[in-house]
């Protein structure tokens, strides 16, 4: 599995440059991903979405939100893993 961050667009990138830190990989659908905020600023994952690309395609499979009101705080992560384990 492959994950995709799929960013919002912002007037000022440098604002809200998230990245993904890690990507943890088990058996089945025992997945997760980490995301950390880098800047000095919350950032709020309300218009974040993250898609799942099996077996090195290119084609998103399937998207997952966020929770309404999700933040990462400056310097913080969130970790998002698969709902089927």
């Amino acid at each position: 599995m492959h994950a995709t961050l799929r960013l919002p667009v912002y007037p000022n990138a440098s604002l809200a440059t998230l990245f993904i830190s890690e990507v943890m990989e088990g058996t089945s659908f025992n997945k997760a991903v980490e995301i950390y905020n880098p800047t000095r600023f919350a950032v709020s994952l309300d218009l974040y979405t993250i898609g799942s690309v099996t077996n090195g395609g290119d084609t998103v499979e399937g998207t997952s939100d966020f929770p309404a009101g999700a933040v990462i705080q400056s310097g913080g992560v969130c970790v998002a893993s698969s709902p089927y384990h």
